[in-house]
Protein backbone atom coordinates (compact mmCIF):
# COMPACT_ATOMS: atom_id res chain seq x y z
CA UNK A 1 0.00 0.00 0.00
CA UNK A 2 1.30 3.47 -1.10
CA UNK A 3 1.61 6.28 1.68
CA UNK A 4 0.84 9.78 0.75
CA UNK A 5 3.94 12.18 0.54
CA UNK A 6 3.83 14.48 3.45
CA UNK A 7 5.61 18.05 3.09
CA UNK A 8 9.01 17.99 5.50
CA UNK A 9 8.20 22.07 5.67
CA UNK A 10 4.85 22.75 5.63
CA UNK A 11 2.80 19.33 7.14
CA UNK A 12 0.17 19.53 4.64
CA UNK A 13 -2.18 16.34 4.23
CA UNK A 14 -1.66 14.30 1.67
CA UNK A 15 -5.52 14.79 0.55
CA UNK A 16 -4.53 16.98 -2.77
CA UNK A 17 -1.81 15.19 -3.70
CA UNK A 18 -2.00 12.99 -7.46
CA UNK A 19 0.34 11.92 -9.54
CA UNK A 20 1.27 14.46 -12.71
CA UNK A 21 -0.49 13.43 -15.69
CA UNK A 22 1.45 12.17 -18.29
CA UNK A 23 2.84 14.57 -20.84
CA UNK A 24 0.94 14.56 -24.75
CA UNK A 25 3.54 16.63 -26.48
CA UNK A 26 4.79 14.37 -30.06
CA UNK A 27 8.05 13.06 -29.82
CA UNK A 28 10.82 13.25 -32.48
CA UNK A 29 10.39 9.99 -35.05
CA UNK A 30 12.07 6.85 -33.26
CA UNK A 31 12.41 8.19 -29.94
CA UNK A 32 9.32 5.79 -28.73
CA UNK A 33 11.83 3.18 -28.30
CA UNK A 34 13.75 5.11 -25.79
CA UNK A 35 11.13 5.87 -23.33
CA UNK A 36 11.67 2.43 -21.37
CA UNK A 37 15.36 3.05 -20.68
CA UNK A 38 16.03 4.06 -16.21
CA UNK A 39 18.35 7.30 -16.46
CA UNK A 40 19.70 8.10 -12.77
CA UNK A 41 18.03 11.72 -11.45
CA UNK A 42 20.10 13.36 -9.01
CA UNK A 43 18.16 15.71 -6.25
CA UNK A 44 20.66 18.71 -5.35
CA UNK A 45 19.79 19.95 -1.89
CA UNK A 46 22.96 22.70 -2.04
CA UNK A 47 26.62 22.93 -2.58
CA UNK A 48 29.56 24.38 -0.86
CA UNK A 49 33.10 24.82 -1.33
CA UNK A 50 35.83 23.65 1.07
CA UNK A 51 39.36 23.88 1.05
CA UNK A 52 41.46 20.96 0.88
CA UNK A 53 42.92 21.11 4.27
CA UNK A 54 39.36 21.27 5.18
CA UNK A 55 38.19 18.47 4.03
CA UNK A 56 40.85 16.09 4.75
CA UNK A 57 39.88 17.23 8.46
CA UNK A 58 36.42 16.19 8.32
CA UNK A 59 35.42 13.46 10.58
CA UNK A 60 32.18 11.52 12.12
CA UNK A 61 30.01 14.66 13.22
CA UNK A 62 31.81 17.26 10.71
CA UNK A 63 28.40 19.57 9.74
CA UNK A 64 29.23 20.97 6.16
CA UNK A 65 27.14 24.38 5.79
CA UNK A 66 25.71 24.41 1.89
CA UNK A 67 24.51 27.39 0.30
CA UNK A 68 20.68 26.50 0.63
CA UNK A 69 18.19 27.55 2.84
CA UNK A 70 16.59 24.78 5.30
CA UNK A 71 13.02 24.81 4.05
CA UNK A 72 14.28 25.83 0.54
CA UNK A 73 13.19 24.55 -3.00
CA UNK A 74 16.30 21.33 -4.22
CA UNK A 75 17.16 20.94 -7.69
CA UNK A 76 16.01 17.89 -9.90
CA UNK A 77 19.52 17.09 -12.15
CA UNK A 78 19.71 14.47 -15.03
CA UNK A 79 23.02 14.00 -16.23
CA UNK A 80 23.76 17.46 -14.40
CA UNK A 81 21.49 19.54 -15.48
CA UNK A 82 18.79 21.29 -14.14
CA UNK A 83 15.47 20.28 -15.31
CA UNK A 84 13.08 20.79 -12.30
CA UNK A 85 12.86 22.49 -8.54
CA UNK A 86 10.84 20.72 -5.80
CA UNK A 87 10.09 20.66 -2.28
CA UNK A 88 11.16 17.46 -0.08
CA UNK A 89 8.60 15.75 1.22
CA UNK A 90 8.22 12.27 3.16
CA UNK A 91 6.90 9.34 2.19
CA UNK A 92 6.52 6.97 5.13
CA UNK A 93 10.48 6.45 6.18
CA UNK A 94 11.98 7.45 2.79
CA UNK A 95 12.10 11.02 1.36
CA UNK A 96 10.41 11.77 -1.95
CA UNK A 97 10.32 15.62 -3.97
CA UNK A 98 7.09 17.34 -4.83
CA UNK A 99 7.95 19.22 -8.51
CA UNK A 100 6.88 22.52 -7.80
CA UNK A 101 8.60 23.89 -11.40
CA UNK A 102 9.26 22.46 -14.71
CA UNK A 103 11.17 22.86 -17.91
CA UNK A 104 8.90 23.10 -20.69
CA UNK A 105 8.54 19.40 -22.80
CA UNK A 106 10.93 20.69 -25.73
CA UNK A 107 13.78 22.11 -22.77
CA UNK A 108 13.59 18.79 -21.23
CA UNK A 109 14.09 16.55 -24.26
CA UNK A 110 16.83 19.05 -25.37
CA UNK A 111 18.59 18.71 -22.65
CA UNK A 112 18.17 14.83 -22.44
CA UNK A 113 19.74 14.52 -25.99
Amino acid sequence: MSQSPTSLNEGQTGSDRSSAPKSSAPLPTGLERLLTVEIPITIRLGATEKRLQEVIGFEAGTVVELDAALNGPVELLIGGCRLARAELVAIGDAYGVRITEIASPDDRLKSLL
